[in-house]
C-alpha cells in the first residue's frame, strides 16, 4: 500500500459529529485511508493490512478495532464498502474535507 500526501481541510477538524463520534485513533484511522487511496477514495478493504499501514506503532490496536472503526466510519456515512470478482473495497465519501 502507498500512502500520498493529502491536504486536511480546517473543517475536518472543527467537525462537531466527526469529534463526538469517533475518538481521536479513529479520526487519525480516517485520515490516514485517504492518504491510501488513489484520489477517487477508493481503497482495498482490508482492516489489517490498512492498520499496519497507518497505525503501525500502536500493538494495542488491534485488526478488530480496524473492523469496528470501518464499521463505524460505513454507519456515519464516510465511506461504503463492496466486493467485485472476490475483491474488497472501500469507498470514502467525504471529499470535501479531505483532498
Amino acid at each position: 500500500m502507498k500512502q500520498h500526501a493529502i491536504e486536511i481541510s480546517s473543517e475536518f477538524f472543527t467537525d462537531r459529529r466527526l469529534a463526538t463520534e469517533l475518538t481521536i485513533p479513529q479520526r487519525l484511522f480516517y485520515i490516514g485511508l485517504w492518504s491510501l487511496t488513489e484520489g477517487d477514495g477508493e481503497l482495498e478493504d482490508d482492516p489489517q493490512r490498512l492498520l499496519e499501514a497507518i497505525l503501525p506503532f500502536h500493538q494495542e490496536l488491534s485488526p478488530s478495532w480496524a473492523e469496528d472503526t470501518m464499521q463505524l466510519l460505513e454507519r456515519l456515512g464516510l465511506l461504503t464498502r463492496d466486493e467485485l470478482d472476490g475483491r474488497r473495497f472501500a469507498i470514502l465519501t467525504r471529499r470535501e474535507e479531505i483532498r
